[in-house]
């Protein structure tokens, strides 16, 4: 059974995001809004429109969405040179081919627990108990 692709939007960056221009812009949209209107979903309508407008100016687009709080460039490069020596693997299956992927998956491996391990120690060290 083959999966259908759907599209997803791209996230936003909070981090990112320009918070003080939010909250200028989204107050020049809101105040257009006639709030003494009977028709309350019309309302409720530029509200939300008002808003989303104010954040996709302010806050940006293309945050991953699995987001991994240690992951690096150096994990990343490390990440794609084991996938190449997979694929070299699958392609010309040999004794040296095997061990270079072993050799890359296990210093990919100690280089990610180390990272876990860091970032973990560094969020912990700022809770206040």
């Amino acid at each position: 059974m083959k999966r259908s692709l759907t599209c997803i939007p791209p996230r936003l960056n909070y981090k990112k995001a320009n918070w003080s221009k939010f909250a200028s812009r989204s107050d020049i949209l809101t105040t257009r809004i006639n709030i003494n209107t009977r028709q309350i979903d019309k309302a409720n309508k530029a509200l939300t429109k008002a808003i989303l407008s104010a954040a996709h100016e302010c806050i940006s687009r293309g945050s991953r969405r699995n987001y991994i709080p240690y992951w690096s460039e150096e994990l990343q490069a490390l990440h794609e040179e084991v996938t190449e020596a997979r694929e070299n693997v699958e392609k010309e299956p040999s004794v040296d081919n095997n061990i270079r992927l072993k050799a890359k998956t296990a210093r990919f491996r100690r280089e990610s627990n180390t990272a876990v391990r860091n970032s973990w120690h560094k969020e912990t060290a700022q809770l206040n108990l």
